[in-house]
């Protein structure tokens, strides 16, 4: 089952539940999982010429100035 980005409100929930994991440990887990993911998939899209780089200077800058 593919939870996604926004899956981590249900995901660091059924760690606790499941493993008896501390909380802190649970969201450090969910987090390197959904880094990990998100830059597999931020790569895969940037090598097959996917990404639109005005929009990713645009966002960064927005994002720099904000």
């Amino acid at each position: 089952m593919d939870f996604g980005i926004g899956g981590g409100f249900l995901v660091v929930p059924s760690l606790l539940v499941t493993t008896n994991m501390a909380i802190v440990e649970a969201i450090g887990t969910s987090l390197f999982s959904v880094g990990t993911f998100g830059l597999t998939t931020a790569l895969n899209y940037s090598l097959s010429g996917m990404v639109n780089w005005f929009v990713v200077l645009a966002l960064v800058c927005g994002g720099l100035i904000g």
